[in-house]
């Protein structure tokens, strides 16, 4: 059988356009650190009271105490301190009544606290070591059971790594808390793989895939199970490799432990936790997955909230699957949960102040910002990026509705904690029970300034559910921005809150333009008008003399458009040339400004410019055969792609091709033809052109539109090469031209 070999190359294309185309070192005291807890204290975001919900075990090897915080902003809040020393462990557990329901969506949320020693050498950190959140059912005294002193590579959770003999991740599992999830957050990486540091809990950080863990970071995983860890061998040479000779059992080796990251979320430096700063946190957990009601889900962000203000942010979130056969082996559906922490050598001030209790009382806080005046909620645009928009003088309303969904407690004592935003003044304000109670007025003082603090209800339950805080005001004069604000709606079992949406206040207006049309579009080589008219929105300003300036994509354009002295309604036409315009899109802003100062907003034409060009194309096809002796259909070997873009806005066009005869290097002629296939003829691509494919005129939908003239999914359009029973073998090339041509001026 005879070979052939053909490819085409497209040395060139050439194509007919009518139209134009245009290290900080930290030195740490080794001593209780008391200046970073009092700060941490002073500085603590509002929670609750704990004594009701949790069991801090009694044992002098725990070090958990729960410490009331010294905000004068965050009254009535306690926090849990677990550790403040080296080589302590501190568990804290929720007691009998309050455990965690895990055949029900659950949601808790916590600040939290590492201390101050996250600044980083080359080396490592002084920080020491962190804490783990953890649902367990090893019951009310479950910790890590250390072999001697305590070691805070475990977090007081995960299994202690002290046997350098051991082959199997027994040991380790068996030392941890059992029936147990943690989430840890790791403000030590302990990366030790060396046969001296095998077996001295330094290597749980160690993790194989990739090496990926570098700094502080927060993970996931089942602390009793033998597959959270995974087992390394290091030997006694030089570089801890294999050596040359290997007697077996008499090689001298050691092993260590590292655990299996789920979930990570790891921080580029070493601050990242252990910072001086509390760091919000939220878990949301949905009692099943997949459909399998034994699988739940655990979805964990952290830094959600702004601690200076408490305004929600992104954060970063993570999901994990939670094994309920694990956890609750024995199908009670219920789990413990609480935080664990311990130290090594290193330490730091670990705190917890918690806001959402899981299952307790389920309540929600929300707040619309109202401008009356311009009859728009201006809430959803709550973002740094989408502030709303207000004018100074606008009457506005502020609304919160605090509601209690349910829970296995009524909420009590709740009390409002309102930070109004700045730049709005507010006259009046009133707190309504939904269920028709007695309102109450909002001290004006209080509301002059801006903070507000007033006990809304003895307590909401499912028979008095809601309550109403209606604010009314204006917007101060003068022009700028309103940060948001973030109010608390505080009771014994949980926090809400609700934050106003950040704004900009506009100026009063006294001029105003009006754009005619806000979009236009224009071919390639023409020139185009924009056209309005300036309205005069203070009758007391009379025939000022106005000048347009303009502004055409960020740039200001170098000459100003005076109208003169003009009355309400001034009509004005710019128009801009093709040279002024880029391809594709193009904006262009209008600004009125008299000569008393006073400035209308900006206004935006956006103006496409159209174009018509090639889009993508092949550049070379290949075609191989196996010569048969009869006449033989071929196909390329690869996709052949071609395309059109036609931006204009109207017009048509023709595509044409043509190819010479395919020959060798010595000039030898193909007994064949390169051919242009359509689901209803086929094209012989001779020297002669051949229209390809054609586009009639189209108005006002053209814009961006490409069409694909080849390489097609179902193979019934694009090249084809027939071959004729006499060919023979060789290596064959060629070029085709494509001719690309407008057929209509636009």
């Amino acid at each position: 059988m005879r070979f052939l070999m053909i490819w085409v190359l497209v040395l060139g294309l050439s194509f007919l356009i009518m139209l134009a185309q245009p290290l900080l070192v930290q030195a740490r005291d080794f001593d209780h650190d008391f200046d970073d807890l009092n700060a941490a204290l002073a500085s603590a975001p509002q929670g609750i009271p704990l004594s009701y919900y949790f069991d801090t075990p009694e044992s002098e090897t725990n070090s958990a105490v729960t410490v009331k915080t010294t905000n004068p902003e965050s009254p009535n809040t306690e926090a849990v301190q677990l550790t403040n020393g080296a080589h302590q462990l501190g568990t804290l557990w929720s007691n009998d009544k309050n455990t965690f329901d895990l055949n029900r969506d659950q949601t808790v949320s916590m600040w939290l606290y590492f201390g101050h020693g996250g600044a980083a050498s080359e080396k490592g950190n002084s920080a020491g070591d962190g804490m783990a959140f953890v649902l367990q059912n090893d019951g009310k005294d479950a910790r890590t059971k250390f072999k001697g002193q305590t070691y805070g590579e475990t977090l007081g959770v995960w299994g202690d790594d002290e046997d350098n003999s051991a082959t199997l991740p027994d040991n380790v599992a068996f030392s941890a808390i059992q029936k147990s999830w943690a989430l840890e957050f790791d403000t030590y990486v302990n990366k030790d793989k060396t046969y001296d540091g095998a077996g001295t809990t330094g290597s749980f950080d160690t993790d194989s895939s990739q090496d990926k863990i570098l700094f502080p970071h927060i993970a996931s995983n089942y602390p009793g199970s033998f597959f959270s860890y995974e087992k390394h061998t290091v030997y006694h040479t030089k570089d801890g490799k294999r050596p040359g000779w290997d007697f077996g059992d008499f090689t001298d080796k050691r092993y260590y432990y590292s655990l299996r990251h789920e979930g990570l979320i790891q921080g580029k430096d070493y601050n990242f936790l252990s910072n001086g700063k509390w760091h919000h946190l939220t878990l949301r957990y949905s009692q099943e997955a997949d459909d399998n009601p034994r699988k739940g889900e655990m979805q964990y962000t952290f830094d959600d909230k702004d601690p200076q203000t408490g305004v929600p942010q992104t954060g970063e979130s993570r999901t994990v699957q939670i094994d309920k056969d694990i956890i609750d082996p024995g199908g009670l559906g219920t789990a413990r949960w609480g935080f664990t922490g311990s130290t090594g050598g290193y330490f730091e001030n670990n705190l917890v102040v918690f806001d959402q209790i899981p299952d307790l009382v389920d309540a929600t806080a929300e707040v619309h910002l109202i401008d009356v005046t311009q009859g728009k909620d201006l809430t959803p645009a709550a973002d740094e990026q989408s502030r709303g928009h207000v004018t100074e003088g606008d009457q506005v309303a502020l609304d919160y509705k605090v509601c209690y969904i349910k829970g296995k407690s009524d909420w009590h004592n709740v009390v409002a904690k309102l930070k109004l935003p700045k730049h709005l003044t507010f006259e009046s304000g009133t707190i309504m029970p939904a269920d028709g109670g007695q309102p109450q007025r909002l001290s004006p003082a209080a509301l002059a300034n801006h903070e507000v603090a007033q006990q809304i209800a003895d307590k909401l339950d499912q028979d008095h559910t809601t309550v109403y805080i209606h604010l009314t005001g204006k917007v101060d004069a003068g022009p700028g921005s309103v940060a948001p604000a973030t109010s608390n709606f505080n009771g014994t079992e949980a926090v809400e809150e609700a934050t106003t949406p950040g704004l900009v206040v506009d100026p009063l207006l006294k001029l105003a333009v009006k754009l005619d049309e806000t979009n236009l579009a224009v071919a390639t080589g023409q020139s185009v008008a924009v056209g309005g008219h300036v309205a005069i929105l203070d009758s007391a300003l009379q025939s000022p003399t106005v000048t347009l300036q303009y502004e055409l994509n960020g740039t200001a354009m170098p000459t100003e458009q005076a109208l003169g002295e003009i009355a309400d309604g001034q009509t004005f036409r710019k128009t801009l040339s093709a040279a002024d315009l880029q391809d594709g899109s193009n904006e262009l802003c209008v600004t009125a400004v008299d000569d008393q100062g006073n400035k209308s907003l900006s206004v935006k034409v956006h103006i496409f410019k159209g174009q018509l060009d090639f889009g993508t194309i092949t550049k070379a096809v290949n075609f191989h055969a196996n010569l048969t002796g009869q006449a033989t259909k071929v196909y390329p070997t690869q996709p052949f792609d071609l395309t059109v873009a036609d931006t204009r806005v109207t017009g048509s066009w023709q595509l044409s091709a043509s190819v010479a005869p395919l020959q060798t290097t010595q000039q030898a002629t193909l007994a064949g033809q390169l051919e242009y296939v359509t689901p209803t003829e086929r094209l012989p691509l001779s020297a002669t052109q051949q229209r390809i494919a054609t586009k009639p005129p189209v108005v006002g939908d053209a814009l961006k539109a490409v069409t694909a003239i080849a390489g097609n999914k179902t193979g019934d359009r694009g090249l084809l090469l027939q071959l004729h029973s006499s060919a023979v073998v060789g290596h064959y090339s060629g070029e085709i031209t494509w001719t690309l041509a407008n057929t209509i001026t636009a």
